[in-house]
């Protein structure tokens, strides 16, 4: 589980929270679009750019075959998309700088039987100051305003893969990846708690440590830990046998969790362990190596 090319998921079908209230529904409900990106710079991606826009087109594509997808790409680069990304693909002009939607555009919630977009202001946030997205910053409002969809701007700076939830009011999150300096300045867990629950109308959230400082979202819960049912998560482990570090002991500390807590409708977790792969088996070669991430990120 890393942080990946991740789309963003646009207007939930479900009903809203109780009472009319904001949802956020879990990853596997239908919705009726999905948002990706185009990359667009070679200082991001140098050599390997032709290669990300192919598997980028090729993961457009295949969802294409099941529902709506937007791709969004820069006015010089659309013509490029659409050709690869072909005819079932939607592809609109905002100016993006990379392909990571699952952070920038905004977290869609139901209120009140429609939809709202949460703008957690990734402009004035980057991972945590580490790169400039001027254009992703903006891509959240010009979505929005693209399909008439309400914007609610949110009071903490956070990415979309941040958050992880079953879709029932419960949010699973990484202290380092929002309680920190480099995105919320001076603001306690519990500030912030209360802000998440409103924002996003989540009842019940569980913290995890997560790592600081080691990656560039300063470890998203979205490689740690994943719900794949109401009460079913799946946790990132280590291979048997390779030595301890800083997110085996992340993993490990989230183990002692997840067995005390409980989600927002009192369940107990079940919990089960994904082991990475044997590293000594893996081929590929370089940090961006397919399969390579797990090793890279340490």
């Amino acid at each position: 589980m890393t942080r990946g090319p991740s789309p963003a998921i646009g207007t939930p079908s479900r009903p809203g929270g109780p009472g009319g209230g904001r949802r956020l529904g879990a990853a596997w409900e239908s919705h009726t679009r999905t948002f990706m990106a185009w990359p667009a710079l070679t200082s991001v991606w140098a050599e390997d750019l032709r290669c990300v826009r192919e598997d980028i087109a090729r993961i457009a594509r295949a969802v294409g075959e099941y529902g709506a997808v937007v791709m969004m790409a820069r006015p010089d680069q659309v013509d490029a998309a659409q050709r690869a990304c072909g005819s079932r693909v939607e592809v609109i002009p905002p100016a993006v700088d990379d392909l990571w939607t699952r952070d920038t555009v905004p977290v869609f919630v139901e209120e009140g039987g429609k939809v709202v977009g949460v703008d957690f202001d990734f402009n004035v946030n980057g991972w945590g100051n580490k790169q400039e997205h001027k254009n992703d910053g903006a891509v959240g409002r010009t979505v929005l305003q693209r399909y008439g969809i309400p914007r609610a701007q949110a009071r903490v700076a956070a990415g979309g893969g941040s958050f992880e939830t079953d879709g029932e009011g419960t949010l699973l999150i990484t202290e380092s990846s929002i309680v920190n300096d480099n995105r919320n300045r001076g603001r306690s867990r519990d500030t912030i708690e209360a802000e998440l629950k409103q924002n996003l109308g989540v009842e019940k959230v569980v913290w995890f440590a997560g790592v600081r400082g080691q990656d560039i979202t300063d470890a998203h819960v979205d490689s740690l830990v994943r719900f794949t049912a109401p009460g079913v998560v799946l946790l990132d482990r280590a291979h048997p046998g390779v030595p301890a570090d800083s997110w085996s002991r992340s993993a490990d500390q989230a183990k002692s969790v997840l067995p005390k807590a409980t989600d927002a409708r009192g369940r107990r977790f079940e919990v089960i362990d994904l082991p990475q792969p044997d590293p000594e088996r893996i081929t590929g070669r370089g940090e961006d190596a397919a399969g390579r991430h797990t090793l890279a990120r340490r």
